[in-house]
């Protein structure tokens, strides 16, 4: 049974660090979509490089659970003219 509780004890550790990791992550990810986004929107137009890995990145935000502002903004990102790089 000690051995018992002590496993329990580890996996609570576990699950706390790893959900530091995924809102840490989230909040990183946040601020950097947020950041390329702007610039973007404010310039007018994407590069197919840029719309590719804003998506990446859009995808891993919202699977840490992310969502507001960035939703639509990389809505607006995906609308605007594609230029060659």
């Amino acid at each position: 049974e000690k051995n018992l509780k002590e496993i329990n004890s580890t996996l609570k550790e576990i699950k706390d660090l790893t959900q530091k990791t995924a809102d840490g992550t989230r909040t990183i990810s946040r601020y950097r979509l947020l950041k390329d986004m702007s610039k973007i929107i404010n310039r007018g137009y994407i590069d197919l490089t840029e719309l590719q890995e804003l998506s990446i990145l859009y995808n891993s935000y919202k699977e840490l659970g992310g969502n507001s502002a960035v939703s639509e903004m990389y809505k607006k990102c995906k609308k605007l003219p594609i230029k060659k790089e």
